[in-house]
């Protein structure tokens, strides 16, 4: 009997909240219709918060400290006139700036700083190799995330702030890369070297790590050439604790998962949903659900998300 682990996202809040509906987890998965399905639920209850808080999102507030750090990191040919410019963002302004480049086709470098959504977006096009350019000094894996640590101070981010593994020593992250094919000589096939490598560190609040589709929560740094940033962006929303509320029982998320109201991901080959005979959850975790950088967001809700054990129904 093949038992494929999966993955369910509901939301995590008791009671009925109607504007939650109003939201989608779908980014994350497939709709679910579990009414056919036995579900099994083997997590401890002390493993799970009683309760988690709802959030209202205030405008940011980026220090002038923060402000001229990020400058300084985007190295402009003018680094005052930056600086000028982006005064009106300790006031809550938004400012963009394009530097200007009259070599072509790659555009200049550029920054965003957007304070009603805290976001700080940061790009570099020259960072990155170009076809048939040379590609040197990519940072490696450990390099990339010990540059994007070091980075953590200048953006007025403590290391607590940010999500970590079960042991609480080290950080949580996901890492990025992207490839470029390079024709090598007697080779069959292009050979693929990696011309960008980063990171994304996620933001945590009580324990709780947020999660979303794209730049949600927290730092996303990758760098090119010679350890240059190719792109740097920064969403840390001025969170304020809205509601405190209950979070959903073990029967009320199975009922949820049976009424249709949880996503899936199922690992291939098994991608049809029909196949799922029983579920047998083995892990909860909550997460705080953020939007995409840039992106404004009024409240922000928890949910969680369920690793399962998934009977099929046939064996192989």
């Amino acid at each position: 009997m093949r038992r494929p682990l999966v993955m369910f996202l509901v939301w995590a809040l008791g009671g009925t909240f109607p504007s939650v509906a109003q939201l989608s987890l779908e980014a994350f998965g497939d709709p679910f219709d579990g009414k056919r399905v036995e579900i099994v639920w083997t997590v401890p209850t002390n493993k799970l918060p009683q309760s988690l808080n709802t959030m209202r999102v205030l405008p940011a507030v980026f220090t002038d400290e923060v402000v001229s750090n990020v400058i300084s990191l985007c190295e402009f040919k003018e680094p005052e006139q930056v600086r000028l410019l982006f005064r009106p963002v300790t006031h809550g302004k938004e400012v963009s700036y394009q530097e200007p480049q009259p070599e072509k086709p790659v555009l200049g470098k550029s920054l965003r700083i957007y304070p009603a959504d805290g976001y700080i977006n940061y790009l570099n096009p020259k960072a990155e190799a170009l076809p048939r350019s040379r590609v040197e000094g990519v940072p490696d894996e450990a390099e990339a995330l010990s540059l994007a640590v070091r980075l953590l101070p200048k953006l007025g981010i403590n290391q607590d702030e940010l999500a970590h593994k079960p042991d609480g020593k080290q950080l949580e992250f996901l890492k990025t890369s992207r490839t470029m094919g390079k024709f090598v000589k007697n080779a069959k096939e292009p050979v693929e070297q990696v011309i960008v490598r980063g990171v994304i560190l996620f933001r945590q609040i009580n324990n709780v790590a947020f999660s979303g589709a794209g730049d949600c929560d927290g730092l996303r740094v990758e760098f090119g050439n010679n350890a240059q940033i190719k792109e740097l962006a920064l969403t840390w929303r001025n969170l304020r604790t809205d509601k405190t509320v209950t979070l959903a029982s073990p029967d009320q998320i199975v009922q949820r998962i049976k009424g249709g109201k949880a996503v899936i991901r199922l690992p291939e080959p098994f991608a049809n949903l029909q196949l799922v005979k029983k579920l047998t959850i083995i892990d909860a975790r909550p997460y705080y659900f953020a939007f995409v950088g840039g992106h404004r967001q009024k409240i922000v809700y928890p949910y969680v998300m369920l690793t399962a054990d998934a009977d099929l129904g046939f064996t192989n």
